[in-house]
């Protein structure tokens, strides 16, 4: 099956002949520059449209309520990680494969676990999955989880909207949702330190060693279960404190993120499966952080760019992502700064600064406000 991200031209069906080889469609710097530029102006529309051109389901996220942190926020069926069950009872955690830009089920998608039992199923699905990098993106808040907890106690509640928006002091769902923090470490903090999850302790969890910078921190961990000893990084870029804006060093996290996994790759016992990219909700940030590592990989790889097509294939697979315009338009200054510091763009590709809406504004307003010259009768 050819990867939705990818944007490429498909072969000409023949019946007996060989399939032409696909074709990449190049484009020039200053093009390039031009379509991330390009205001979205059906972005939602379209992704709506993509999005129901299969209705998805969402049965197991309704059988599994009190395991999922937002109750607005659903996990589909066609792509959630379904988990074994020989570490613990249940197959649900809330997540989902996501295609990258050169591989299918690239990402995974997961929300934060916040109490004991979605941190053994956390690890479980780890184990299943075994990823290549724990990517966590969020401020730790502790005592947010405590609420979490009281919380799932009324989940079923038919008022549990307006009790949700008051847990977060919230005018309404995506304002309670972007106040979210992780609420907890679900993994060890001391060098050193063991940590056990799941019902029986069949995960075991070893800190080996924590290496700090600026606006994150590497744990170089070892995971055993079931007698196999695995090693793992967990990256915990603890600066990203709100949904929005992205961080404007989100680009060092990228490079980060590489050097990290290049250097652990070449261990013999580590991981060698999707990337692992975990935040709250499981969706907003990391949503964010993959349409920027697809689109930036694209550029560099093809000189295309595929913004909108990306998010859009990004939220037919993990529901909830990019729900505002906004989003799309800090992706897009991110990458427009990337294509200029990275010399993809040409000197010509950058045109006249554009006035900011005050100005466009004020402008408006002087040209409304002069009077029509009045031309006498001859």
């Amino acid at each position: 099956m050819a990867n939705p991200l990818k944007t490429t031209s498909a072969p000409t069906p023949a019946i007996g002949k060989e399939k032409e080889q696909e074709e990449t469609e190049e484009t020039t710097p200053k093009e390039a520059m031009m379509a991330i530029a390009a205001e979205p102006v059906n972005l939602l529309a379209d992704m709506h449209a993509a999005a129901m051109v299969f209705p998805p389901t969402f049965e197991n996220f309704f059988n599994d309520l009190t395991l999922n942190r937002c109750p607005h926020l659903l996990c589909y069926d066609h792509t959630r990680v379904v988990l074994n069950d020989d570490l613990d009872k249940g197959n649900y955690y809330n997540a989902s494969f996501v295609d990258s830009y050169k591989n299918k089920g690239g990402y995974v998608f997961s929300q934060a676990p916040f109490n004991d039992r979605t941190t053994g199923d956390f690890w479980r699905l780890v184990i299943n999955v075994k990823p290549s990098i724990i990517i966590v993106m969020g401020s730790i808040d502790e005592a947010q989880g405590n609420k979490v907890a009281a919380f799932n106690v009324e989940i079923d509640n038919p008022e549990w909207s307006n009790k949700f928006l008051a847990l977060y002091g919230a005018s309404s769902l995506d304002d309670a949702t972007s106040k979210l923090h992780i609420p907890k470490y679900f993994w060890p903090m001391e060098a050193g330190a063991t940590s056990k999850f799941c019902k029986e302790k069949t995960i075991q969890v070893k800190l080996e060693s924590i290496n700090n910078d600026r606006h994150m921190n590497t744990y170089n961990l070892v995971v055993t279960a079931k007698k196999e000893t695995n090693n793992l990084a967990l990256v915990h870029f603890h600066q990203w404190m709100d949904e929005s804006p992205l961080p404007e060093y989100i680009s060092d996290l990228r490079a980060m993120v590489k050097i990290t996994m290049v250097r652990k790759a070449k261990n013999p016992g580590a991981f060698k499966g999707p990337m692992l990219l975990v935040c709250p909700t499981g969706i907003n940030r990391c949503g964010s952080y993959a349409a920027l590592d697809i689109v930036t990989a694209r550029i560099a790889d093809e000189r295309n760019v595929g913004v909108r097509e990306t998010m859009i294939a990004i939220k037919s697979q993990r529901y909830g992502c990019f729900r505002s315009v906004d989003h799309y338009q800090i992706i897009r200054e991110i990458l427009l700064r990337t294509c200029i510091t990275s010399g993809v763009a040409h000197d010509e590709a950058i045109g006249e600064k554009l006035p900011s809406k005050k100005q466009q504004k004020k402008k408006k307003a002087s040209r409304v406000s002069k009077k029509p010259k009045m031309f006498k009768k001859t």
